[in-house]
């Protein structure tokens, strides 16, 4: 089996495993890393000198310092991922914000640090970061049920071809959930009369 670079949460489950008396071949089949690697954690668990609880009650910049080698490259490494994790809850609200994009972020990004990441890894630590602090819940629907709608983006200009004339328009976005069926129509106003004439 290759090599495999575990992730934070890989690193985290790895040590709860060790701390439950799992196998190295146990976990191996479940995590999809070598013995090698495994094996190399474990050591540097060990020589940290504290227990495999008090490792995972520590923060990931530290228990990331703990886990890779602080000597060459990896000690900038460390230094790199520990500024990362300070800003990556940051990082991961602005891309909430309207018309924030992941090339944005990264120009702020490289202009905060004289060692930064690549776009690529950048932008897979947030992922990351928001794949494991996603509480979204999941619904479940049934055929016809239900309708749902709602005004979408910015509004939008019609511009009359005879006289030039620009009108803004809002747009309306209905959907029925189970199907994934779209509807979207331009409305002059969002008054009531125009949004019931819509739907």
């Amino acid at each position: 089996m290759a090599n495999v670079k575990a992730t934070m949460t890989d690193i985290r489950v790895i040590i709860r495993e060790f701390s439950r008396g799992t196998s190295l071949r146990e976990m191996e089949r479940k995590l999809k890393l070598s013995r090698t690697s495994l094996r190399n954690y474990r050591d540097r668990a060990e020589g940290s000198g504290r227990s495999m609880v008090e490792l995972l009650a520590l923060n990931d910049a530290e228990l990331q310092a703990i886990m890779l080698k602080g000597d060459g490259h990896r000690g900038r490494d460390v230094d790199r991922y520990a500024f990362m994790q300070e800003r990556v809850e940051g990082y991961a609200k602005d891309m909430t914000r309207k018309h924030m994009t992941y090339d944005v972020l990264y120009e702020e990004y490289q202009k905060s640090t004289d060692n930064p990441y690549g776009y690529t890894q950048f932008k897979a630590i947030i992922q990351e970061y928001e794949k494991n602090h996603d509480y979204r819940y999941h619904n479940v629907y049934e055929p016809g049920r239900e309708m749902q709608f709602d005004f979408a983006g910015d509004n939008l200009w019609i511009v009359d071809k005879d006289t030039g004339e620009a009108v803004k328009a809002i747009v309306l976005v209905c959907v029925l959930p189970y199907s994934m069926l779209s509807y979207v129509t331009a409305l002059p106003s969002a008054k009531m009369e125009y949004l019931f004439q819509a739907l």
